[in-house]
Parts: C-alpha cells; structure tokens; sequence
C-alpha cells in the first residue's frame, strides 16, 4: 500500500503519492475501525498517475454531512431545511449497487458497516439481515466526485431508513436502476454546490443541498416526542 502524503490547501486537503501505472494500483478509503483496526472501501481499482495541477484534482472526494429534510419546508419556491438524522441506517449506492451503509445515533455520529463481508456471506448462503456496524464513529461521509478527470458524483445515490434493510430487499433494489433512482435521491448537486459556493448556491426542493457553512445555529440531536410538540422543529 502507497502512503499518501497530505498537504493542505484552500478547498481541504490534497494527497499524494508516487507509483508506476504498472502496479495497477487501487484507491480506497480507509475508515478506523472500533476494534482498532482498519476497513478498506474500494473506491476504484486500476488507478493511473497523472501530472499534478495546480487548480484541477484529477481525483477529488467531497466531504458530506447526511441530513434529513425538515417538515414545513415544502413549498416550490421555499427553501429545504435540514437536520440531524434520527436514529436509523444511511445507505450509498453506486452505480445501482450499494456501496456503503452506515448507523445513524441520532446525534449527528455516524457508524459504518462492513458491507462487503455481508455482501459475500449472503452470496454464500448466509444470513445478512443482521449487519452490526463495526466502524469508529464520523460525523461526515467522503465521496468520490472526480475519479481520473472524470465526474463521477452522478453515479451516487443516498437513501434513509429508520429500520435496516433485509439483504433480500437490497438485492432487489439493486436487480433495477429504476428502483435505485426511485427510493433514492441522487448527490451529483452537492458537487455543484461546493464548487459554486455558499454566496452564490442556493437550496430548492430539487436540488435540497445546504453548505454546511451557513447553518450558523447548529443543530441538536433528534428527540421525536419533544419535535411533535414543536410547531417548527
């Protein structure tokens, strides 16, 4: 494994390393475990070197804080507003597969899940409805956007659910891109609402994505019975 070197920079922090293209090296995020250890999510394999850019990131990720959508806040020309997920499950999906799963608190911490040991213990025969999460906590989620020069950020896909999902339901979300899309929402906006910036980017209920930045108040955990005695949680 090659070490990235980080140098931090205007937009959050650049990475390198040095390898040959022959290696057919592979990218992935690393996430600390609870146990100690470490969990590897594979982001791309057959990577390539390119020349360094000043401006342009050949491969770029972008941080995420998941956030539900507030009720009260529907009307086509009112701006979304966000907060906290309730305790539940976080999925992504990529390219019509999920691709990562993370446990919500509540609190604003998220847990990942290991879904490529429950990927193969259900194509083993096994039981996968069960899947514990086994990451250190995060507060936000990186996601490729530019893989090798390439927008990828409309490959990905995020869903909620306050109950975990049966391995036999994800598989049959996966068997159709249609289903994906339908009980999924698409993030490719939040790449352009990072690039445009908080001063110019402003959130409809199309594209319901809030800089983080300009949540100047906060937000607090999730507490259902003290929210539906709130006429504006």
């Amino acid at each position: 494994m090659s070490e990235l070197k980080g140098q931090p920079i205007n937009q959050g922090m650049r990475k390198r390393t040095d390898y040959d293209n022959a290696r057919r090296a592979r990218l992935g995020l690393n996430i600390e475990r609870s146990d100690g250890g470490m969990l590897q999510i594979v982001v791309e394999t057959d990577m390539r070197s390119h020349e360094e850019e000043q401006n342009i990131q050949q491969n770029t990720f972008l941080a995420v804080v998941p956030m539900a959508r507030l009720p009260g806040y529907e009307k086509y020309d009112e701006a979304p507003k966000g907060g906290v997920l309730r305790p539940g499950r976080l999925y992504v999906f990529r390219q019509g597969k999920l691709w990562r799963e993370l446990e919500s608190d509540g609190k604003g911490q998220l847990f990942e899940v290991d879904v490529a040991h429950w990927r193969k213990t259900a194509k083993s025969g096994g039981k996968a409805d069960e899947r514990k999460p086994v990451g250190a906590k995060q507060h936000l989620i990186l996601v490729p956007m530019l893989l090798q020069g390439r927008f990828v950020g409309d490959q990905l896909a995020m869903a909620y659910s306050e109950l975990p999902w049966t391995w036999e339901y994800i598989e049959w979300l996966e068997a159709s891109s249609a289903r994906v899309k339908q009980r999924c929402q698409n993030i490719a906006p939040a790449w352009a609402a990072a690039v445009v910036g908080p001063e110019q980017w402003k959130a409809t209920q199309a594209m319901p994505i809030i800089q983080i930045t300009r949540i100047s108040k906060g937000m607090c955990a999730r507490e259902l019975h003290l929210e539906t005695l709130l006429e504006d949680p």
